[in-house]
């Protein structure tokens, strides 16, 4: 292979931001807490394609805590999406509040897929 003669791997498809972001998550180094929750959606699914459970398990938590009714139906999707299970029982048990709350109006415009 080309990347093993060269000891370079292209990665393309996803911003430079995300990929060093993904790059400290794997040294344990801190990133940047400007990160936004879309951010973290490309870094749940860079950590999905080239398999890193240390950066999805990572991103997985982040999101988890930054649920709320404005956003779950997306990371919810994405939960399924990028075989994030953790993060999609999180936002399965945060629907159900939500909808318990009475924000189900809301929400039910954007559900995507059955995750019940």
């Amino acid at each position: 292979m080309k990347e093993s003669r060269e000891n370079k791997v292209a990665i393309e498809g996803f911003p430079f931001k995300n990929v060093e972001a993904a790059i400290k998550i794997c040294y344990d180094c801190e990133i940047s807490n400007t990160f936004s929750v879309d951010d973290n959606l490309f870094l749940l699914k860079f950590s999905d394609l080239y398999d890193i459970e240390h950066v999805k398990t990572f991103v997985e938590c982040f999101l988890a805590d930054v649920i709320s009714s404005d956003n779950v139906c997306s990371i919810a999707n994405a939960s399924i999406e990028f075989n994030a299970e953790k993060l999609r029982l999180c936002c399965k048990e945060n629907l159900k509040e939500f909808f318990n709350k009475g924000f189900y109006a809301s929400l039910i415009k954007k559900i995507r897929k059955i995750i019940m």
